[in-house]
């Protein structure tokens, strides 16, 4: 079963529900997720899938994520547990903003780790001009009481 997976991406139970499979509505010829079932604030739902017809109900709230083909290196599942990490810790106020933006991408997760990538780099960068900032500022400081003295 998902359980086990859901359980490593989810140590801390933040995710409150988990519906599988049994939890669907069969919809011409398609297991199809029906988030109005769920009676919650949609602003604070994200359904994530592969499959365009599972998610077709509620497209504003789907992530919709590469299908898993065995390839021992996907890396799919750590960026999806940091994507939605960054969407809690972030207090996104509705989620379905977040998902509107990467919902341009053909993989959403690769653009997040993509724009994470960037961001640290920028976070960086600009940790690297206040500390060189810093040191000119002190550098003129320390100099500039014997400019300033008269002779």
């Amino acid at each position: 079963t998902v359980f086990p997976i859901l359980d490593s991406l989810d140590p801390q139970g933040y995710i409150m529900y988990r519906l599988v499979r049994d939890a669907t509505r069969f919809v011409d010829g398609h297991h199809v997720k029906d988030l109005d079932a769920l009676n919650r604030d949609l602003s604070k739902v994200i359904v994530i899938d592969w499959n365009a017809n599972s998610i077709k109900m509620h497209p504003e709230n789907a992530l919709k994520i590469p299908r898993w083909t065995g390839n021992d290196d996907d890396t799919s599942l750590y960026d999806l547990a940091a994507f939605l990490k960054t969407i809690l810790t972030t207090n996104v106020e509705d989620v379905r903003e977040v998902l509107n933006y990467y919902r341009q991408f053909e993989n959403p997760l690769a653009a997040f780790r993509e724009n994470q990538r960037k961001l640290l780099q920028q976070m960086q960068e600009d940790e690297t001009h206040k500390a060189q900032m810093e040191s000119t500022k002190a550098l003129t400081s320390r100099w500039a009481p014997s400019f300033l003295r008269s002779h």
